[in-house]
């Protein structure tokens, strides 16, 4: 699944399950990334273009959005410091997801 090959490269993801159905699309997916378990399944040909977003807490969101980056994603927006919650935040969009699909992740 090209979904799951860019969260392993980009974020160190460890694959826990993927279950396929019978026609090959990807029923029922899990990575581990950090202590955080992402689910994610294929969407189906009926269905619209539906972007996906992920929201990470990560130790460097500075090496982390590189890393997205080097792994194949499109930065949309740098690395923003914010009070409050979220110390930090970028936004990147993978080469390989639906259009408009973005992946977030938050500096701790």
């Amino acid at each position: 699944m090209r979904l799951i090959d860019y969260m392993r490269t980009a974020f160190g993801a460890q694959e826990l399950a993927c279950l396929a159905g019978e026609d090959g699309s990807i029923e029922h997916a899990e990575v581990r990334i950090g202590d955080s378990v992402v689910m994610m399944f294929d969407a189906r040909p009926e269905w619209p273009p539906t972007p996906g977003f992920l929201r990470l807490y990560v130790e460097d969101a500075d090496a982390v959005h590189r890393q997205a980056v080097v792994a194949g994603g499109t930065s949309v927006t740098e690395v923003t410091r914010r009070p409050g919650v979220h110390q930090a935040m970028e936004y990147v969009q993978s080469a390989d997801f639906f259009p408009g699909t973005s992946v977030i992740t938050a500096e701790r």
